[in-house]
C-alpha cells in the first residue's frame, strides 16, 4: 500500500515537471518571438531613416543670403515654407537652388530659383503631359520685363491625376539664374500664373 502511494506521489511529481518545462519552452518561445519582431522593428525603422528628403527646411532669412534676387512671399500666402536642396548653406555654395513653398486662395504653389544653370534646364520637377504651352512675359523681372514660357494641365476623368496643374519657366540670362513657379489644384481655369509670378519679385 506504502508502496502504490509511493508511486502515485512520484507520478504526480513527474507529470507537473513535464507541465512545467513545457510552460517555461513556450514561454522562452515567446519571448524569443517578441524579441525578434523587435528587432525587425529596429531594422524597419533604420531603413526608413536612410530614405532622407534632399529638401531641407531653413528660414526666410537663410534662404535670402546668398541670392542674387530673392523671391518675395506674396501677400496673402499662407503655410509658407523655404528649403534648400541638400542642405547646402545659400551664403557658402557655389550653387544656390532654394525653393518657396505657400497656399494662396487655395491652390498650392512651389516656386524655384536655382543658380548657375542652362536655360533649357528643367528644375520644376512637374512632370505632365502638359495640355496647352504658350509664351508670355513677365512684367517685373529683367530690366524690360522677361519672357516666360506658360503650361498649363487639366485633369482628366480616366487620368491618375485628380488635380489642375500650371507652370511658368523664365531665365534670367544675366545672372544665369533659372526660375520656375508651379501651381496645383482642384481648379485653375481663369488662373493667370504669370501675374503670381510678379507677386514673387522683391522691390
Amino acid at each position: 500500500m506504502k508502496k502504490s502511494f509511493t508511486y502515485i506521489i512520484l507520478s504526480v511529481s513527474i507529470l507537473l515537471s513535464l507541465c512545467s518545462c513545457s510552460v517555461s519552452k513556450k514561454e522562452d518561445k515567446k519571448s524569443e518571438e517578441v524579441s525578434t519582431e523587435q528587432n525587425g522593428n529596429e531594422d524597419n525603422e533604420k531603413g526608413n531613416d536612410s530614405m532622407i528628403n534632399p529638401w531641407v527646411d531653413i528660414n526666410e532669412e537663410e534662404a535670402k543670403k546668398g541670392m542674387t534676387h530673392p523671391f518675395k512671399v506674396p501677400d496673402g500666402a499662407t503655410d509658407v515654407i523655404w528649403q534648400t536642396y541638400n542642405g547646402n548653406d545659400p551664403s557658402e555654395s557655389e550653387v544656390i537652388y532654394n525653393q518657396l513653398l505657400f497656399t494662396m486662395n487655395g491652390t498650392d504653389y512651389c516656386a524655384r530659383a536655382y543658380e548657375g544653370i542652362n536655360e533649357d534646364a528643367d528644375i520644376s520637377g512637374m512632370y505632365y503631359e502638359w495640355t496647352a504651352t504658350e509664351d508670355d512675359k513677365l512684367s517685373k523681372w529683367g530690366k524690360d520685363g522677361c519672357d516666360c514660357k506658360v503650361s498649363s494641365y487639366v485633369k482628366d476623368d480616366n487620368d491618375s491625376n485628380d488635380r489642375d496643374a500650371m507652370l511658368v519657366e523664365w531665365y534670367d540670362s544675366e545672372n544665369s539664374i533659372k526660375y520656375s513657379l508651379s501651381a496645383t489644384g482642384n481648379d485653375l481655369n481663369g488662373l493667370d500664373i504669370a501675374v503670381v509670378a510678379d507677386m514673387l519679385y522683391e522691390e
